[in-house]
């Protein structure tokens, strides 16, 4: 038995009753718009902004009030093996794992990597000594030449590879026989404070003395303190006087081979065994560029994000949310600094009551 309109929608649930209006009210827009005659029709819809608005979801790498991110497509240099992988057919894995003293959770340079991708300049500074930049010219390094200092290397990789921008930039603000007792005071007169990243290699005049690290401690501090929240990168050149850098991943071949001493130390005065040669700025350039190469694949390979769920999670200590590019900082010295500025604080009110 046929049963009308009136006795099907009685016949059906409220909320199947619903979605069959529904799609008999779509149905009659679709044909609507496709066959009423803009000359006779009754409603015209030129007026209507028929554009349905989504909400934009929030990123895990922007806040959503920041404007929408289009991610390039993976580099072909984030692809082991890849024709653009240089850095592994060059060196092996290996010797560019033990090149590494201390990586780093690479928070702060990941925030740089990300402020590239949106398309603004990045500005580099460079604080160290002779290997960086000697009396004259200021610009270059010693024994640098023809390819020039490990920092324009570095350089050149960032602006012609990595991000290219005709604003980027990079302020070499590297003293021959100048270690971080100076730079630790006086950094601000070799590099702008509104850096992005800066290169620290005092290894060749910081000796293994307490008074040395602590001034290099204080240097990476004070440049961490930076309301632009530069990352620091620091480097260690290759001398057999030192122990960290180069050395950990060079040393074995020149046990194997003595004679090796000239390829990496050799130059127009001979051979120079606390400078390395253009080689060796090719290599610490090299060593850095990789470890850069992977933060920035790290960035490209996630996805945006909604936040992580609601639901209960373990908040542990060790599962507490941390800044890892802030300045860690005992308790027991905050707590000092407070006690400190209230007692000032109270001393002002007792001079103001007399």
């Amino acid at each position: 038995m046929f049963a009308g309109p009136t006795t099907l929608f009685c016949t059906l649930s409220r909320p199947r009753a619903a979605l069959l209006a529904g799609a008999l009210l779509l149905s009659t827009l679709i044909i609507y718009l496709f066959l009423a005659d803009e000359e006779y029709s009754i409603y015209p819809l030129d007026g209507i902004d028929l554009t349905i608005h989504l909400p934009q979801m929030p990123s895990v790498f922007r806040p959503s009030s920041s404007p929408a991110w289009n991610r390039p497509d993976m580099p072909q240099y984030c692809s082991p093996g890849s024709p653009a992988d240089f850095w592994s057919r060059k060196y092996s894995e290996e010797n560019l794992e033990v090149s590494r003293a201390y990586g780093s959770s690479g928070t702060r340079f990941r925030r740089l990597v990300e402020k590239a991708i949106l398309g603004e300049p990045i500005k580099m500074g460079v604080l160290g000594g002779s290997a960086g930049g000697v009396f004259l010219p200021v610009s270059g390094g010693r024994n640098s030449d023809p390819g020039g200092p490990y920092h324009s290397h570095i350089f050149r990789m960032w602006n012609d590879t990595f991000f290219p921008h005709p604003n980027n930039t990079i302020v070499n603000g590297a003293k021959g026989a100048t270690g971080s007792k100076y730079f630790s005071m006086c950094w601000a007169q070799q590099i702008p404070e509104d850096v992005d990243l800066v290169l620290v290699e005092t290894s060749i005049n910081d000796h293994r003395t307490r008074e040395s690290a602590n001034a290099w401690e204080t240097l990476v501090r004070v440049l961490l303190e930076l309301p632009s929240g530069v990352a620091v990168i620091s480097l260690s050149t290759f001398g057999l006087a030192f122990v960290e850098g180069l050395r950990n991943a060079m040393l074995p071949y020149l046990f194997d081979n003595p004679t090796r001493e000239a390829d990496l130390f050799g130059g127009s005065y001979g051979v120079d065994r606390k400078h390395m040669n253009t080689l060796g700025h090719e290599i610490l350039a090299d060593f850095t560029t990789h470890w850069m190469k992977e933060q920035i694949c790290k960035v490209l390979s996630k996805t945006d994000a909604p936040p992580n769920p609601s639901h209960a999670v373990d908040r542990s200590w060790w599962n507490a949310p941390i800044d890892r590019g802030e300045v860690p900082r005992r308790s027991a010295d905050l707590e000092f600094k407070e006690r400190n500025a209230s007692v000032e604080n109270n001393g002002d009110n007792e001079d103001n009551g007399r």
